[in-house]
């Protein structure tokens, strides 16, 4: 089919930038293609007009519209606004407040599809707010959707079922042959990043004009997370042993405390609290565990997942680099973690608490129970090291797209806009 008009969706400028090197790219193989971006944060707008493009900010234009006398039906609503309304720090009259907005979002986001009237949607991720909003307006039209998101390795992932769980491919990966592929350790995208101080120093910016007007869109507004006291913090470091063994050590990785994928694809719905505790009720005599949070959010976990850790003689907290706690274990727990797929590289069995992209990958367990984390504790490896590296090595050949939205060299995405025009996505 020949796009004539596509729709994208950018959060932040590194987005934007990317979706403008789509554009560019797109416009060589037709030159009357129409392309409309829907910015979230400041930094995406004003990159897409400084580089001359056509964008809106829906988002924006929502918050500071007034009262929508429109309703929306509360399963829609609920489904709009769960990841937002899921933030542990929100209020009763926060979440009043979302869902208004919610509704504005809905409004405006109809009326600029409507009048666009896109043939491809390009949108980023699957669950927050913007995107649930566009997926639901766009139902039952004849726009086509995208779902773009990053993948492991700094690669790209692009699916027209979603992302993360949602992904089209997730069955197919149990069938991967190997054979035809190397076993040599997959390695990221070593292209360097590419930001822009200027264009982040407007998101801080709206985040600091909110304190004085109260006009900030919620999908800008990050979790509420409290720290840790870093009395407590650094006692609890200071009581990791030296001399763990791995056979007997499992690596417990802990999520991103706003990911998405701990809230839609969470089946057990574990806190950082309740999982330590099931793993902890499931480990065989002699186990110990080494918690390693996300780096970007040490400390920012809850106050009782750091207290049980202080109080469990089997417990520690990792403060060593990722590689130091591979090789400090043998086996690795998470919800979801992308750590999961760095442990089953290097050859500790790894299980999956939850759902994701890649946890049919043979050789992952998927666990659902106390008794079956026993099961995976007392089990052995049976797929080798070099057959693990080639399955990831087949993954990622196969169903994700070389290249990270935000590498400083663009050059892959002419590749990409060939595949999406092509049809072969």
């Amino acid at each position: 089919m020949k796009y004539k008009r596509i729709l994208t969706l950018s959060y932040y400028h590194p987005m934007a930038r990317f979706f403008c090197a789509i554009e560019d790219e797109w416009k060589k193989i037709d030159s009357e293609v129409e392309f409309l971006h829907i910015s979230v944060f400041p930094s995406a707008y004003v990159y897409f007009l400084v580089h001359g493009r056509r964008t809106v900010s829906v988002s924006w234009i929502s918050a500071l519209g007034n009262v929508c006398h429109e309703r929306l039906e509360k399963k829609v609503l609920d489904e709009i606004t769960l990841f937002h309304v899921s933030d542990p720090g929100i209020t009763k009259d926060e979440v009043s407040e979302i869902h208004e907005h919610a509704c504005k979002l809905f409004y405006n986001s109809r009326r600029v599809t409507t009048k666009f009237s896109p043939d491809l949607a390009i949108i980023s991720g699957d669950t927050r707010m913007p995107a649930e909003v566009i997926k639901h307006v766009l139902s039952g039209t004849k726009t086509e959707i995208l779902y773009f998101e990053q993948g492991p390795y700094r690669t790209t992932i692009l699916d027209r079922n979603g992302v993360n769980a949602n992904c089209s491919f997730r069955e197919k990966l149990g069938a991967l042959d190997i054979e035809t592929f190397e076993a040599d350790s997959p390695r990221p995208n070593l292209n360097l990043r590419w930001n822009n101080k200027l264009y982040s120093a407007l998101d801080k910016l709206s985040l600091l004009q909110s304190r004085f007007t109260g006009v900030l869109p919620p999908e800008v507004r990050g979790y509420r997370l409290k720290k840790v006291s870093k009395k407590l913090y650094n006692q609890i470091l200071s009581d990791r042993p030296t001399n763990s063994v791995p056979d007997l050590t499992v690596l417990l990785a802990m999520q991103v405390p706003e990911d998405a994928n701990n809230i839609y694809h969470n089946p057990l719905k574990l806190t950082d609290i309740s999982l330590l505790q099931l793993v902890k009720s499931a480990l065989l005599d002699g186990m110990s565990i080494i918690v390693r949070e996300h780096p970007l959010y040490r400390m920012k976990y809850s106050q009782k997942f750091y207290e049980e850790i202080e109080k469990s003689n089997s417990v520690f907290l990792s403060s060593s680099s990722l590689d130091d706690d591979l090789n400090a274990s043998k086996k690795t727990v998470t919800i979801n973690s992308m750590t999961a797929l760095d442990s089953f590289a290097v050859g500790n069995d790894v299980a999956l608490l939850g759902d994701s992209f890649f946890d049919k990958l043979h050789g992952m367990w998927r666990v659902r129970s106390c008794e079956e984390l026993r099961v995976f504790f007392n089990s052995v490896c049976e797929t080798e090291s070099a057959n693990r590296i080639k399955l990831i090595n087949a993954f990622k050949k196969r169903y994700l797209l070389d290249g990270h939205f935000s590498n400083q060299d663009q050059s892959f995405v002419s590749k990409i806009v060939k595949k999406i025009h092509g049809n072969e996505i």
